[in-house]
């Protein structure tokens, strides 16, 4: 099976609102570009002195979109799924990450297979903190 492996590193930076200077979060996304699939990994990078809570109001962590390159959402990872309802909370103390992995098959919202092509993907991690209501990062994807 022939893999295509990228790497996108994004670093957000964070106001802390302290003095000394901003606190940073990273969020890297590692795409595994597969013959049939592709593998997002999606991680959270805590790169400060303190740790970092977020809340999230349901158990959904994060969605996941593929748009054409017009533009058009193709796929949403959140569509059509049920994530119960709950107040949860995420802590990732300092210098530490947390990871979820997702597959995707390359089927668009409607059950097709995508064609061949680049496309874009975004990430929306859905945790709230006291600093960051939602972090976003777009980036390719090389569908086969």
């Amino acid at each position: 099976m022939r893999i295509i492996s990228c790497v996108i590193t994004i670093f957000l930076l964070i106001g802390c609102g302290q003095t000394g200077g901003e606190e940073k979060m990273h969020l890297t996304i590692d795409v595994k570009e597969r013959d049939e699939q592709a593998e997002f990994i999606i991680t959270l990078v805590n790169g400060t002195e303190q740790s970092a809570q977020f809340e999230f109001r349901s158990a959904q962590k994060y969605d996941i979109i593929i748009r054409n390159s017009d533009g058009k959402e193709i796929y949403k990872y959140s569509r059509e799924r049920m994530f119960i309802q709950m107040i949860e909370y995420l802590e990732v103390d300092s210098t530490k990450k947390k990871t979820w992995r997702e597959q995707w098959d390359y089927k668009d919202n409607n059950g097709n297979r995508v064609e061949k092509g680049t496309y874009e993907v975004e990430i929306i991690f859905l945790g709230k903190s006291e600093h960051i209501e939602h972090l976003r990062q777009k980036g390719k994807i090389n569908i086969p």
